[in-house]
């Protein structure tokens, strides 16, 4: 409240307040008193009315001046200093509330960049701006990047900047109390200058884990993990493309450069526990920039295998006469699978009548009574062995236990034969059998043992355990022998020690571990020939096969493979009889190669396979060969080889016959008495000649037509060698040298055979030749 003489002046702000003091100082109070000034502070923004401080008390003033009399008095001035505070009523300004700052993504570190600051209309100490800074927690991703100056408000980068765009909250606070504050946006847009690869953030989805985890049982495409791709580039440069180099996990994209991993095969902790998962994203720019990461998958368990014990059939030894509590066996069992669902816990399903039983949370059998070898001397315990998971998995082992006693009975088998079977083939120490024994002696006169005397058959063959059981020492085949017969001996630990035998006999049961052996066709003999035609309803052959194995495994049944014959032939799968498709006749020659399987009925099935090469032919004489007859037709081969061998003689004799024919005729040629005759070739006389025979020798002598020799029927006989000397048989003819002498040809004479006319062997002159005048010819006929 203001004070103006006596009255109240009410102030609707602090210029008219002071106008009032002023007029009090000049007019109200007397001019001539004195007195020291008066000063009040003042809020600002106080109410009408409000106090500000009693005058008359602070100036001491004895009187106070009346309404009524306020023009007659006297007045004394007083100085009244009333001081205006001011208070943080207003809040920081900023005059744009949204700003937008471009940068280059290469920007150095460090580097201000000015933001349009704030005012405060405030004047008093304590309420103007103090300080800038970033608000959380809108900013907290892009104080990464940036940093701000409390003083300035100017922006700076903290590191190496991407291209992208970053919102950034902007505060600024006052000095008041209590503080005032106001925000500003600023949209930071950081300008794409260089390439950058893409940046790979892998969420395993497990908190407080690096790693992702997976039950095993994890369905195909279960979610494992998120990733989130960060490319700061535009356009190209930041279109990346993302894969999973696991073949066990996919990476499927989302939206926005989110993927999800995924199973995509299915998974088994006892396998593989640990997956490492490399992620390989790349960018479209040029160069195209890529980054990889790597994360874990931890493939957690679940209850999927049940306990195995070690072994699940015992035969023990427990002797008679034993504590309470005595540990018969420790029980030995494991499971593949972790934490509670390895853990196993075992009970007994059947105890024996109560003599066993298994302490809790303990893996050893313990007797729960005393045994008495004389009352019951074997016990057979069913174990069971559960594990502590979820939907517990459970399995069962069988503990023979066997009470000894003392000496003083031999021992009896509880058979007088036994009888045991064992497959062929298995390895060395494979469980054949096992005999038992009772001896009603205590101590160890009632413990049995088992062995194979030195002298037996078996002995080498087969192994007895102390405790009855009959294994095998070596590997049995059948086919070599199938049946054993030995006696076993069983001697207490007494003492003497008492024996006794008993028979027993093992049969070696077969397994299908033979081939099919085939003796037709066979290495030696794999080919048939066939002559047409041929009867499609009768068997050409059977196939010949045997198989070691017996039973089942030794039948066999045939097959054809497809081949060039497959669909000519076909082949009785049973009998191993081969028939043709249909009749065979001419134009079905050919050699057929034919592929038969022979398969046993075996499980698994054994086969053999062999090749049968038919030759199929047309028989000379139309009659049809057995394709059994081996005989037959070696004969035919041979009778067939002779015909070609003849064939191929009278080839050669005739071929030299025709030699000796087309040798060149030779002749003299004496063309006058007084000169020398000379010798020429037949073949170059110019004109043909008529023949005559001289009456005085052998000579023939060839002339001119109208001669004295007529020409006569003839046959097709060559002759052999020609003499040509002079005509007449002239005392100056004589033999020609070896490289005159030439063999007819067949064409130009012949000796008559018998038919010419009544001339016996008459040579003739054949095809009418006629010889040139005054030539002679001499042949010679042998």
């Amino acid at each position: 409240m203001a004070v103006c003489g006596n009255s109240p002046i009410r102030t609707m702000s602090g210029r008219l307040f002071l106008m009032c003091i002023i007029l009090l100082y000049c007019c109200v109070l007397p001019q001539g008193i004195l007195g020291q000034d008066k000063v009040y502070d003042f809020d600002e923004e106080e109410a009408a009315g409000s106090f500000v401080g009693n005058v008359a008390r602070d100036l001491n003033l004895e009187e106070i001046i009346a309404p009524g009399i306020f023009n007659s008095l006297r007045y004394r001035k007083y100085n009244i200093v009333v001081n205006l505070r001011d208070i943080n009523d207003n809040a920081p300004k900023f005059n744009q509330t949204t700003v937008t700052l471009k940068i280059p993504e290469s920007v150095t570190v460090g580097k201000k960049y000015s933001v349009p600051g704030a005012f405060d209309d405030d004047r008093g100490p304590g309420n103007s701006i103090q300080s800038y800074s970033f608000q959380p927690p809108r900013s907290t991703f892009s104080v990464q990047y940036f940093q701000v100056s409390p003083k300035t408000g100017e922006l700076s980068a903290k590191v190496v900047l991407t291209s992208g765009s970053y919102v950034i909250i902007v505060e600024a606070v006052d000095q008041g109390s209590p503080e005032r504050v106001n925000q500003t946006e600023v949209v930071v847009s950081v300008m794409d200058t260089d390439n950058n690869p893409p940046v790979i953030t892998v969420d395993p989805l497990s908190p407080g884990s690096d790693s992702a985890r997976i039950k095993e049982d994890a369905k195909i495409n279960a979610l494992v993990a998120h990733v989130t791709v960060f490319d700061p580039d535009s356009g190209q440069n930041g279109a990346v493309k993302c894969y999973s180099q696991s073949a066990f996990f996919d990476l499927y994209e989302l939206e926005d450069n989110n993927y999800k991993v995924v199973v995509a095969q299915g998974l088994d902790r006892e396998v593989t526990d640990l997956y490492r998962v490399t992620l390989f994203c790349e960018d479209s720019g040029s160069p195209r920039l890529n980054a990889t990461q790597v994360f874990d998958v931890i493939v957690e368990d679940v209850n999927d295998n049940a306990p195995r014990f070690q072994d699940d059939d015992v035969t023990i030894e427990v002797q008679e006469g034993n504590a309470i509590d005595d540990v018969a066996m420790v029980i030995l069992a494991s499971d593949l699978d972790s934490g509670d669902n390895a853990k196993i816990y075992f009970t007994l399903l059947e105890d024996s009548d109560g003599f066993f039983r298994v302490p809790i949370n303990s893996n050893t059998l313990v007797c729960a009574k005393e045994l008495d070898r004389e009352t019951q001397d074997v016990h057979v315990i069913t174990v069971l062995a559960k594990d502590a998971g979820k939907s517990a998995q459970s399995t069962t082992a069988t503990v023979t236990v066997s009470v000894s006693d003392v000496n003083d009975n031999e021992p009896r088998f509880f058979k007088s034969k036994y009888r045991f079977s064992v497959m062929e083939g298995l390895d060395a120490g494979s469980v054949v059998g096992a005999v038992s024994a009772t001896d009603r002696d205590l101590g160890d006169g009632g413990k049995v043992r088992f062995s194979l005397p030195s002298w037996s058959q078996a002995y080498g063959k087969f192994r007895m355990l102390d405790n009855g059981t009959l294994t095998t020492a070596t590997r049995l085949d059948r086919e070599s022998e199938h049946e054993f017969t030995f006696r076993v001996e069983a001697a207490d630990r007494g003492s003497p020690s008492l024996t006794s035998q008993v028979e027993v006999k093992v049969e070696v049961k077969d397994t299908n571990d033979n081939n099919p052996i085939f003796l037709f066709p066979s290495p030696s003999n794999s080919s048939v020939t066939l002559v047409l035609p041929v009867d499609n309803s009768k068997s050409l052959m059977r196939i010949q096969v045997t198989d070691a194995d017996q039973a089942e495994n030794g039948e066999v049944h045939f097959s054809l493979l497809p081949g060039n014959a497959s669909l000519l032939f076909f082949l009785d799968t049973v009998t191993g009889e081969l028939f043709a498709s249909r009749d065979l006749e001419a134009g079905d020659e050919g050699v057929y190669n034919l592929s038969i399987t022979a398969t046993d009925r075996g499980v698994p099935p054994l086969s053999t396979t062999r090749n049968l090469l038919l030759t199929v032919m047309v028989n000379p004489v139309s009659s049809p060969v057995s394709s059994t007859d081996s005989n037959a037709m070696i004969a035919l081969g041979l009778v067939c080889g002779t015909m070609f061998l003849a064939a191929i003689i009278v080839l050669v004799v005739c071929f030299l016959r025709r030699r000796d024919r087309n040798r060149k005729l030779r002749y003299l040629d004496n063309k006058g008495k007084n000169s020398a005759p000379r010798v020429l070739d037949a073949a170059a006389l110019p004109h043909e000649y008529d023949v005559h025979k001289e009456a005085n020798n052998n000579n023939i002598v060839l002339s001119t037509p109208g001669g004295e020799a007529g020409l006569g029927a003839y046959s097709k006989y060559s002759v052999p060698k020609l003499s040509v000397g002079y005509p007449n048989g002239s005392a100056g003819m004589e033999d020609l040298p070896d490289k005159h002498n030439s063999l007819l040809p067949a064409c130009l004479f012949c000796i008559c055979g018998g038919s010419c006319a009544g001339k016996d062997f008459s040579l003739t002159l054949c095809g009418r030749k006629r010889l040139k005048s005054d030539t002679s010819v001499v042949l010679e006929v042998e």
